[in-house]
C-alpha cells in the first residue's frame, strides 16, 4: 500500500464547542442510564480542571472511570442509539470553519481521522461530515453490558500518542505530508509530529506554543483561506 497523506482532527473545541464527555452524561442522566452521581461527579471534575484545583492529567485519568462506573449494567445498543439522539440535538455546536475544513481536506485528497477523548457512542455519529475513521474513549462491554471499566481513555495524552503510531502503521501514513489539528496541549502527540500542525481555537498554553513555533491558528472562515493554499 502507497503511503497516505493524512488530516487528524481532535473533536472537542476543534470541531465542536464545548466538552462532549460532559455534555453527554447529562443527556444520559437525563435518560435515566447513568447515576445521577456519576454524573454529578463528572461536572465537578470538570469544574475542578477550569479553577485549577484538578491538573488535566488527574481529569484526564479519573474522568472516563466515573463515566464507565456510572454505565455499569447498562445495555450497549441503547446508549447507542442515545449517543445518535444527543448528536442530533448537539450538532448544532459544530463549527462552521471546521466542518469546512474536514469537507476542504477530504476534497485535496486526505485520508480523514478523529482523534478523541470523548465517549466513541457520541464520536462516531460524526462520520457523515466525512470522516474515513473516527477514535474515541471507550467503555468495557461484555455480552452486550456495560461492565463499568474503561477500556481505552483517549483523553490521556499517552494513550492518542500510542494509537496515533499504531494509525500510522494502520494507514502507512506518510507524516510529513500529513495535517494535525488541535485546541490544547494534549494535542501535542499529533502536532509535534506531522509535518503541518494547525491550531484551532487554541486554549492559552497552545497559542503560545503555536505562536513560539509559527503555527497556523484557525478561528474562523478567514483564517482558513489563507491556511490551505495547496
Amino acid at each position: 500500500m502507497h503511503a497516505q497523506k493524512a488530516a487528524i482532527f481532535d473533536i472537542d473545541g476543534v470541531l465542536v464547542k464545548g466538552f462532549i464527555i460532559c455534555e453527554f452524561p447529562k443527556y444520559l442522566d437525563q435518560q435515566g442510564c447513568i447515576g445521577s452521581e456519576s454524573n454529578k461527579k463528572i461536572q465537578l471534575l470538570l469544574s475542578e480542571y477550569i479553577k485549577g484545583t484538578k491538573s488535566a492529567a488527574e481529569v484526564a485519568t479519573e474522568l472516563p472511570q466515573v463515566f464507565a462506573r456510572g454505565l455499569k449494567g447498562c445495555d450497549h445498543q441503547k446508549v447507542e442509539k442515545l449517543g445518535a439522539a444527543f448528536m442530533a440535538i448537539y450538532k448544532k455546536n459544530i463549527f462552521e470553519h471546521s466542518k469546512q475544513l474536514v469537507k476542504l481536506m477530504k476534497q485535496k485528497g486526505y485520508l480523514v481521522l478523529a482523534m478523541s477523548g470523548s465517549p466513541i457512542e457520541v464520536i462516531k455519529q460524526l462520520k457523515y461530515l466525512g470522516f474515513d475513521d473516527l477514535y474515541g474513549t471507550e467503555c468495557e462491554i461484555v455480552d452486550g453490558v456495560y461492565s463499568g471499566n474503561v477500556k481505552t481513555n483517549l483523553v490521556i495524552r499517552e494513550n492518542k500518542e500510542t494509537l496515533f503510531y499504531a494509525l500510522i502503521k494502520k494507514y502507512n501514513i506518510d507524516i510529513e505530508s500529513s495535517f494535525g489539528f488541535g485546541d490544547t496541549s494534549q494535542d501535542l502527540p499529533v502536532l509535534e509530529h506531522v509535518g503541518h500542525p494547525v491550531t484551532v481555537n487554541p486554549d492559552k498554553k497552545l497559542s503560545e506554543i503555536a505562536e513560539q513555533r509559527k503555527w497556523p491558528i484557525v478561528k474562523n472562515k478567514t483564517d482558513i483561506r489563507g491556511l490551505l493554499d495547496f
